[in-house]
């Protein structure tokens, strides 16, 4: 029970919620993370029936191996990148708040890091909790399977707290601005190149269901083409990660990196829908990516690190949280 009850002195708290990752980068860890990401129905449309056989008899067991590699060579001091830059940043975001203000990490796979959140929000008196999934992007695969998670847990308390959802930032101002302020210190510091912005795809049956990440992936690469004064030439957008036989979100980053390693030679690439480095940034993006660019003739490709827990990204969620 909260402390909330005939208490004046009335906190909020502030959950920043991302995706989530393997515990370790062994086996069994990246097992148990993709079961549950992979079990989610916001994530896989398909009937369990169709699917569990797939998710169990093939994924779980061949892909989960292939990954100890991949997980092992991102490793910062032994931590796995997205947990350990997510910490840190809730951390930073709770040193600058005020003494009522609480911020926490949780994760969304699996279900008892937002459990245990909540729970250790209880030791204060909060009367409101704010939701921030850590996607700048809404998607109905992420955020608003980060949404159905809270509500699965508060369901479970007798007194609920006045609850504030962030739907999505991909078109806040300050942080196109944060966005910008990377690629400019690029561009300072190594010359101007053709700018590649990737996001994580998505399968197109959801656009014409109704999820707006598209819509909203497309509003932030025009923000900032607009904030640096960049031309239609000077800039590209794509989508990246896609696995299954289904078609996804187009165009698809690994079919659009050869045509810009021919057509432009030097690249730099950024990532605005992962507030955080992780494996599909520092492997997929700034590994097979580069390889496969200087496969087909490119010279020179750079990866432009995420927002991570720098201190202008923890003071953007400061300011988000006091709106």
């Amino acid at each position: 029970m909260s402390l909330y009850h005939n208490n004046p002195e009335h906190h909020q708290g502030i959950l920043l919620v991302n995706l989530g990752s393997p515990k370790k980068a062994n086996y069994m860890s990246i097992i148990s993370f993709l079961k549950n990401f992979l079990s989610d129905s916001r994530v896989i449309k398909l009937p369990k029936i169709l699917w569990y056989p797939i998710l169990f008899g093939i994924i779980l067991p061949f892909r989960s191996r292939r990954l100890i590699h991949s997980y092992q060579s991102i490793l910062i001091d032994g931590n796995i990148p997205l947990h350990f830059y997510t910490d840190r940043l809730a951390s930073k975001c709770d040193e600058i708040t005020d003494d009522k203000t609480h911020v926490l990490s949780c994760y969304r796979y699996p279900q008892t890091s937002i459990r245990d959140a909540i729970s250790a929000l209880k030791a204060y008196p909060i009367r409101k909790l704010t939701i921030i999934p850590l996607f700048a992007q809404y998607s109905a695969s992420t955020s608003g399977s980060v949404f159905d998670a809270i509500t699965k847990e508060l369901s479970k308390e007798n007194f609920i707290w006045d609850i504030k959802y962030i739907h999505t930032y991909h078109h806040q101002p300050e942080f196109i601005a944060l966005i910008a302020d990377q690629i400019n210190t690029y561009f300072k510091q190594h010359g101007k190149r053709h700018l590649l912005i990737s996001y994580h795809g998505l399968p197109e049956a959801m656009l014409k269901a109704g999820d707006p990440y598209y819509c909203y992936c497309m509003q932030t690469s025009r923000l900032i083409k607009e904030m640096l004064n960049l031309t239609n030439n000077d800039i590209s957008t794509s989508f990246q990660s896609r696995f299954g036989a289904q078609k996804w979100l187009e165009p698809y980053t690994d079919h659009v990196i050869p045509k810009l390693a021919h057509e432009h030679k030097e690249i730099a690439v950024i990532c605005p829908g992962f507030s955080v480095d992780c494996l599909e940034t520092l492997e997929e993006v700034n590994v097979t990516y580069r390889q496969l660019f200087m496969k087909h003739g490119g010279r020179s490709y750079d990866y432009i690190p995420c927002l991570n827990d720098s201190d202008q990204h923890a003071a953007f969620f400061a300011k988000l949280i006091a709106k």
